[in-house]
């Protein structure tokens, strides 16, 4: 008997990585009874693959896996060379080896990933995304995600027109002392993060990015412990850098603490509605899990910020609706050091990897997994 295709679930993503399988195991747990992974290497080479699917769809991130990075790359190309931008050719990428953490070109790895996403898009006018497509690139994007969210009123740190340099950052924050938070427009995963701070003529620079110079050229990596930078030249050298793939600058905001450590909230917004919560906390600036930040109960950070709960996750919920074509979010929500007031920071399409973590007995792929299904009997 074929299988109903309200119980048929797509997965786009590098197979066997253990978000892959965290998924394919929280959705034969709540009744899928068909349940594939198509990888990215065989949509590129295949994308009406895409047709022959049922079901609903969801896409997970293309990173592990180092031959579909290279073809996302070569897809951005054209999107440099229109944009008179800088880009790795064709011959770099054939003889590039790559090392793990290593920044290549972010703008290009973006606009080589939205070539595919419209793709998919384009080939799947009949299936039911978790997340769409074209709301996926918005939510890669932190400059459109920061202005559609400010079009409606939404709390996000103050920010500085995008620079194309040190001098240019220089010249344009003119007070003698200025704390500045520099991130990349398209970053992930605290690629490109950088604390700035000074003070007359003492200068500080906090940074994920590690520079490694070999045969005379200098490499970025991203490292998960912070380095500390007060030579302005080696800072004026970073910032020019990742100023080539667009950077954005925002005051460094002062963050609520919680016993002794800076912490941030990221929530899994599903459908509207504000689900798991975890707090995410580091002695300093980049709060980022995957830099080993210490996760904090969402009971704790609830306790500590009783007062404004309900402003949070009626921020997340607000937050969320400007990107209605996807059900579901992971959005970093900054507290302010005065526990009174909260800021957008991000929204990210593929926000809700977060192993062990319960919200009702559930973890976040089990609850999304439950959640579609009973969406889709409710439209029956």
């Amino acid at each position: 008997m074929p299988s109903s295709p309200a119980r048929s679930l797509t997965i786009i993503g590098i197979p066997e990585t253990r978000r892959i399988q965290s998924i394919q195991a929280a959705a034969t747990r709540m009744g899928y009874v068909q349940v594939q992974v198509l990888s990215y290497l065989e949509l590129f080479a295949d994308a009406s693959r895409l047709q022959l699917c049922e079901g609903w769809i969801r896409l997970e991130p293309p990173n592990e896996c180092w031959a579909t990075t290279r073809l996302i790359l070569q897809a951005g190309i054209a999107a440099c060379q229109a944009g008179n931008r800088p880009y790795l050719s064709l011959a770099a990428l054939e003889t590039l080896t790559y090392i793990k953490g290593q920044m290549l070109a972010p703008w290009q790895w973006y606009h080589g990933f939205c070539h595919w996403l419209h793709i998919f898009a384009a080939e799947t006018p009949h299936l039911q995304w978790l997340n769409h497509p074209h709301h996926i690139m918005i939510a890669f994007d932190k400059l459109q995600t920061l202005i559609s969210w400010d079009k409606m009123s939404l709390p996000t740190p103050p920010r500085y027109p995008v620079i194309r340099g040190y001098d240019e950052l220089r010249s344009l924050i003119k007070v003698r002392h200025a704390r500045l938070f520099l991130k990349l427009r398209y970053g992930y995963t605290a690629l490109g993060a950088v604390a700035l701070e000074w003070h007359n003529e003492k200068i500080r620079a906090l940074t994920t990015m590690e520079t490694v110079e070999t045969g005379g050229q200098k490499r970025l990596f991203l490292n998960k412990r912070v380095q500390r930078l007060r030579d302005e030249s080696q800072i004026a050298w970073l910032v020019d850098r990742l100023a080539q793939e667009e950077l954005l600058v925002e005051e460094w905001l002062p963050k609520a603490r919680y016993q002794g450590k800076n912490f941030d909230l990221r929530v899994v917004v599903f459908q509207g509605r504000p689900q798991h919560v975890v707090g995410r906390a580091t002695a300093g600036p980049f709060t980022n899990l995957n830099l080993d930040g210490v996760r904090l109960s969402r009971e704790d950070v609830q306790a500590s910020l009783a007062m404004i709960w309900g402003q949070i996750e009626a921020l997340a919920g607000r937050a969320a609706d400007q990107f209605p074509l996807c059900k579901m979010l992971g959005l970093d929500i900054l507290i302010h050091a005065d526990c009174q007031r909260c800021f957008l920071l991000e929204a990210n399409a593929c926000g809700d990897y977060l192993p062990g973590l319960l919200h009702k007995g559930e973890t976040t792929h089990e609850m999304e997994m439950r959640e579609l299904l009973a969406t889709h009997g409710s439209h029956n």
